[in-house]
């Protein structure tokens, strides 16, 4: 196969020129249109450094959340929202480290011997009002109306009447301390709540 050989042959002036100039104007235009200083792209590098910019405080933002998320540990009361049934009183636990004076012979006000001042100690501690429990809770404490529950007063709410349970707990630790100090002879008779049965 054989090659074509190409030659160049220049463009006619008739067909080049415009009317209104010459070969030598057109051809000068030209020259001076592709050899003039291009204008340095200013938008191209602002755009560059803008982006590289969002993508530095990006980058940080997702950082510092990362590490609040890997740092921040559920609260105490956070827990016992996740592992408690419905409490009425969980909002205002709060809870501290403390160490009881609870060694054997220690005393404090509950503590010893039956006085006057410690029955009524007793007494403020165990003996307290009931709480309402809304309607809607009653199902998550295991309850329902089939369980012959009472209605607070229809002027206090209408939710059911409950007491916080360590109130019950502690009226009964209070009962063996009463009957054990009877049993020993501290009372000289039979304290109330108690009988002789």
């Amino acid at each position: 196969m054989a090659s074509k050989v190409h030659s160049y042959q220049p463009v006619s002036s008739s067909d080049d020129i415009s009317s209104s100039g010459s070969t030598e104007d057109t051809y000068c235009s030209d020259e001076k249109l592709y050899n003039q200083p291009r204008a340095p792209k200013t938008w191209s590098r602002w755009g560059f450094v803008l982006l590289l910019a969002s993508s530095v405080v990006l980058n940080l933002l997702l950082m510092a959340l990362t590490a609040t998320k890997l740092t921040k540990r559920p609260t105490d009361q956070d827990c016992a929202k996740q592992l408690s049934v419905y409490s009425p009183a969980m909002e205002a636990v709060e809870y501290v480290e403390y160490d009881f004076a609870a060694e054997f012979n220690s005393t404090n006000k509950y503590r010893g011997l039956p006085t006057p001042e410690r029955e009524d100690a007793w007494f403020n501690l165990t003996y307290k009002h009931a709480v309402e429990i809304p309607a809607t809770e009653i199902a998550g404490l295991n309850r329902s109306e089939s369980d012959n529950l009472k209605h607070v007063p229809e002027d206090v709410g209408t939710g059911y009447v409950a007491i916080l349970e360590v109130f019950h707990q502690l009226h009964c630790l209070n009962m063996i301390r009463m009957f054990t100090w009877y049993q020993a002879g501290k009372y000289p008779g039979i304290p109330d709540g108690l009988t002789d049965k």
